[in-house]
């Protein structure tokens, strides 16, 4: 018995010491995060705006695997999207040569727009858009490029291609690929041009990320083409403008508004304008609300416009709307504006 009580005791001795030995012992380093952890983690950053913890990640990435095509281009991306075109420009050429593809050309060409490397965009666009066909991507980057350099007619001719402008209408750009100068807060400043959701192009000036100063708008939508020029703020029509539209970019215009705007929507003193045939409509909005002075039934057609306005020498030629509630305003700031 004496045995096995000493026998018992040294067990319970041992037992306890390995449990502190255990305790004690440092625990396991974590594993390093892959390369698809890095790459998941810095387009979370990247998708939220945080682009300097992006670019972390994604050179942290690089550090692993120096060829990963995934890493190389989100970092060209990042860098432009911080205003470091120089930096951009090189690290998406080196995604070019990885793989050559007409995603990857787009994102190099615009980084070449908002560096100053105009002549450089054009070559790579022009390698896969020629004479008004081609792909789409590379006929936006030579858009973009002829936009940011003022060469506002040559732009315009693009735009009234029909396959060109029907691509930018839906295409999948975010809130706004951007091409231009940058503020010391990373953000839009200066003189820029922006494509929008929809196939807007807006050429203008930016101040702390959004539309402000003077800027012109174009969109096209079927055969009818828009024009917006005048003052912005607040990243919508500000102040005095004029509002055009018409089959082509060139003119003549159907139409010719002028006036004030609040928001995108016309306000005060309006005058309406066709350059076609001379016509001429007087109004008064008020944050895109016109009061509806007449009423025209149309019987056979099923529907009623309403008139807000009669042509200066006649009554028989009305400016009308189709619905009591319309507001007239510039697009897309109101969804029935025109």
């Amino acid at each position: 018995m004496k045995k096995i009580a000493i026998l018992l005791i040294s067990l319970m001795l041992f037992t306890s010491g390995c449990a502190v030995m255990t305790a004690a012992a440092p625990e396991p380093a974590p594993a390093p995060p892959t390369v698809e952890e890095l790459l998941a983690d810095a387009l979370k950053y990247y998708n939220a705006g945080n682009y300097e913890e992006a670019i972390l990640l994604y050179e942290a990435a690089i550090e692993i695997e120096p060829r990963n095509f995934d890493a190389t281009v989100g970092l060209g991306k990042a860098y432009r999207s911080t205003g470091n075109n120089g930096q951009a420009v090189e690290t998406l050429k080196a995604a070019y040569e990885l793989n050559d593809s007409p995603d990857v050309a787009f994102e190099l060409g615009c980084a070449y727009i908002a560096n100053g490397q105009y002549t450089d965009a054009e070559r790579l666009a022009s390698e896969l858009w020629k004479d008004g066909e081609g792909d789409d991507k590379a006929g936006t980057v030579l858009l973009l490029s002829l936009a940011a350099q003022e060469k506002t007619e040559e732009a315009i001719e693009m735009l009234n291609n029909e396959k060109l402008a029907e691509y930018l209408k839906t295409a999948n750009i975010g809130d706004c690929i951007y091409a231009g100068s940058y503020g010391e807060n990373g953000k839009r400043a200066g003189h820029g041009v922006g494509l929008y959701p929809g196939g807007y192009i807006y050429i203008g000036e930016y101040k702390n990320g959004v539309r402000c100063g003077q800027g012109a708008w174009y969109y096209a939508s079927g055969d009818t083409k828009w024009c917006f020029t005048g003052e912005w703020a607040n990243d919508a029509p500000n102040g005095y403008g004029t509002n055009r539209h018409g089959t082509s970019y060139q003119g003549p215009w159907s139409w010719v508004h002028s006036g004030e705007y609040i928001d995108g929507l016309e306000n005060g003193a309006r005058v309406r304008e066709s350059e076609e045939n001379g016509v001429i409509f007087r109004y008064t909005a008020d944050k895109g609300k016109v009061p509806i002075i007449g009423v025209k039934e149309h019987k056979g057609e099923n529907h009623t416009d309403y008139v807000i306005a009669y042509a200066e020498g006649s009554k028989k030629v009305s400016l009308n709307l189709h619905s009591e509630n319309e507001l007239l305003g510039i697009s897309p700031w109101d969804i029935d504006a025109d």
